[in-house]
């Protein structure tokens, strides 16, 4: 079970990335409009985050409301989208940390490791109440 500490530190995390991002992106360093391109390859894309390695990943939803179908995208600067993570259920929230992105299911809370390798960070029965 995750302690309510533990839920808070990562809300903290994830309040501290968005905030060091900020700066980031009202200043236009990350992306230039001459720098925009399409990405071929997302089927069914959600949420993007930046990783720290300068990846953008992606929640892909998969099938509404189908379990398991869901995955994650990286996009490499060369603009190709590749399958980094998958067998989630309709991910939707993304945060970035040095060593991994977080994403949000609809029952769980995933640590998706920046090899792809994804295990469950909070469950579903770790919430006060079921999602």
């Amino acid at each position: 079970m995750v302690s309510v500490s533990s839920a808070h530190g990562f809300i903290s995390v994830v309040a501290r990335s968005l905030m060091a991002a900020l700066p980031l992106l009202l200043s236009g360093s990350l992306v230039k409009a001459d720098d925009l391109r399409s990405v071929q390859g997302l089927a069914t894309p959600e949420s993007a985050v930046i990783g720290h390695d300068g990846r953008i990943f992606v929640s892909e939803i998969g099938g509404f409301g189908k379990d398991g179908d869901g995955k994650v995208s990286a996009i490499g600067k060369a603009g190709n989208a590749e399958s980094f993570a998958s067998g989630f259920d309709d991910p939707k929230g993304l945060a970035a940390s040095r060593n991994a992105i977080f994403v949000a299911d609809k029952t769980r809370i995933w640590k998706v490791d920046m090899q792809g390798k994804a295990t469950v960070f909070v469950k579903a029965a770790d919430f006060p109440q079921t999602p």
